[in-house]
């Protein structure tokens, strides 16, 4: 996906400092590659829960991002020779993209404005992960700003409108972490401890209080809804933040934890600009993974890295051919 056939502008590269909120990360980098292992992994607790699986947004954002002035991502008409050899789990990621903005694009643009040549709007995880369940399955979109959820609300109602009359999503105004309580947890595991996945992405407005709040938030999961897998999303630009984030996970005795992170230092295009260069690194831990998950992961982070094309200029200034993607997954149990 991802920057394909993207290449580099003339002039000096310009530095952007990747700031960590929806809007400013949509189909960048950060968001390719959290939301390729969210894919992923609703693809396999899907394949293995009979019963209807919950999936929880924590922080849903509006759930689709215009992307006409920022990153140009996801090209109409990838060639055939870019898809070839593919993992299933990108390969359906990388479909409901394509046909969802597709879909937002006809029913927000007049019928005789002409789309871009890139797909312009980009879905987040509140609107594609419902495309990766089935009928039976239940949607929960958590959002705490006021105008963020009404955009949601409007954007469910478009592209699942069938959920919506199933009663198969609620999209809910709330503070995630007053909302995530006793009662709701304990609902989940009565009468046979319901599978789910959370998911936490949180804007990291103050890194050391939403490192707490995500904690506790984790913890009064995993006590009272032990059948659910939690995903929370990190930046690790500061090694030294993240070695202590790992150290409290560690400590907090959670049972089976996987740590996936991800490194790109290279240059892209960017709309507004000739060229910039992008340094973003950053992590998830996936507490609680479905089995069978590494290999999925592995497959799919070697097709993201497979698809991504770097311009020449990696952020050091070094000409290399390629910029570079790291991916590291590895127990932090």
């Amino acid at each position: 996906i991802l920057w394909l056939g993207l290449g580099g502008g003339g002039g000096e590269p310009y530095r952007k400092v990747e700031q960590y909120s929806h809007a400013s990360q949509a189909g960048g980098p950060t968001d390719i590659f959290k939301h390729t292992v969210l894919a992923t992994l609703l693809r396999r607790l899907a394949s293995e829960t009979y019963e209807g699986l919950v999936y929880i947004d924590t922080h849903s954002g509006a759930g689709v991002y215009d992307t006409s002035s920022a990153w140009q991502l996801l090209e109409e008409g990838m060639s055939s020779e870019s898809q070839q050899g593919l993992s299933d789990n990108v390969a359906a990621y990388l479909q409901i993209q394509q046909d969802s903005s597709k879909a937002v694009a006809a029913k927000l643009l007049a019928a005789t404005s002409k789309l871009s040549k890139g797909l312009r709007y980009y879905i987040g995880s509140s609107l594609f992960a419902p495309s990766l369940l089935r009928p039976w399955d239940k949607v929960i979109l958590l959002e705490q700003s006021a105008t963020e959820h009404e955009k949601l609300h409007n954007y469910v109602g478009r592209l699942h409108s069938e959920l919506v009359e199933a009663r198969g999503i609620d999209v809910i105004h709330a503070d995630c972490y007053e909302w995530m309580s006793w009662p709701f947890l304990h609902r989940m595991s009565v009468g046979g401890d319901r599978q789910g996945l959370v998911f936490i992405d949180p804007a990291y407005d103050a890194r050391s209080t939403a490192d707490t709040w995500n904690l506790l938030m984790i913890q009064r999961i995993r006590d009272n809804w032990p059948a659910c897998c939690v995903v929370l999303w990190y930046p690790a630009n500061n090694h030294a933040k993240t070695c202590v984030l790992h150290n409290r996970i560690r400590q907090m005795n959670l049972g089976e934890v996987l740590a996936v992170e991800a490194s790109v230092d290279a240059a892209f295009k960017w709309q507004a600009l000739s060229e910039c260069n992008i340094k973003a690194v950053s992590g998830l831990l996936i507490i609680a993974p479905p089995e069978g998950i590494h290999s999925d992961l592995k497959d799919s982070l070697a097709s993201i890295q497979r698809l991504l094309t770097h311009s020449q200029v990696a952020s050091d200034g070094v000409k290399q051919g390629r910029g570079t993607t790291r991916f590291n997954l590895f127990d932090l149990s």
